[in-house]
């Protein structure tokens, strides 16, 4: 039957049974909810649950979720260690830092800057570094300042390409354009006009 109440919606999720074989409704009432479909007496009569098989059928749930996920993330990652030194990724590019120490939750380590700023940064957020933190901030201002040397060569490359294209257009423009002939037997030979733009 069709329907624009959401409510209606709602207790057919909350009576929809999951993957354990039981129903939002029965895990929080232990009980079916009676809905507009027929249902016979005995369904929606309260009934004993075993929460430790609950608890067993929610923990077989996840280790295949995570089975399924661990299928397509990689290799795990190789733990840190504190005083390790790191560049971390943060505000869309990677900041020099060293661990302080592993953090509660899982994969996690506390990273603290040259600035004095700490983090708290996932494992494949952190990539460790032989180099300490100064000279990785050193690296970083020479590739920028190099990126800076070749847009600038390039922007000049490119001033002098144009000026040398102004040169030859102006050189074209310096030649006669073509004049009309004579044949022997007489007959005058000219340039078709779709040919003006053209120099022979």
């Amino acid at each position: 039957m069709k329907s624009k109440d959401p409510h209606k919606a709602l207790l057919d999720y909350r009576n929809t049974p999951l993957d354990i074989d039981l129903s939002p409704a029965q895990l929080f009432l232990n009980r079916r909810l009676k809905t507009s479909l027929p249902t016979s007496l005995p369904l929606l009569m309260p009934q004993n649950i075993n929460n430790r098989e609950i608890l067993k059928k929610l923990e077989i749930r996840q280790r295949k979720t995570k089975t399924n996920y661990d299928k397509h993330c990689g290799p795990e990652l190789k733990q840190l260690k504190q005083g390790d030194s790191v560049v971390m990724y943060t505000d869309e590019k990677w900041k020099a830092g060293k661990i302080m120490q592993k953090h509660h939750t899982p994969r996690s380590y506390v990273v603290q800057t040259s600035d004095g700023r700490r983090y708290r940064r996932n494992r494949r957020h952190i990539r460790p570094t032989a180099y300490s933190e100064n000279t990785v901030e050193n690296e970083h201002y020479k590739n920028n300042h190099n990126t800076t040397v070749r847009k600038t060569s390039v922007c000049n490359t490119s001033q002098t390409l144009d000026h040398s294209e102004t040169v030859a257009s102006e050189e074209n423009e310096s030649i006669e354009p073509f004049k009309s002939s004579v044949t022997r037997s007489g007959r005058t030979v000219k340039l078709p006009t779709k040919l003006n733009d053209y120099v022979k």
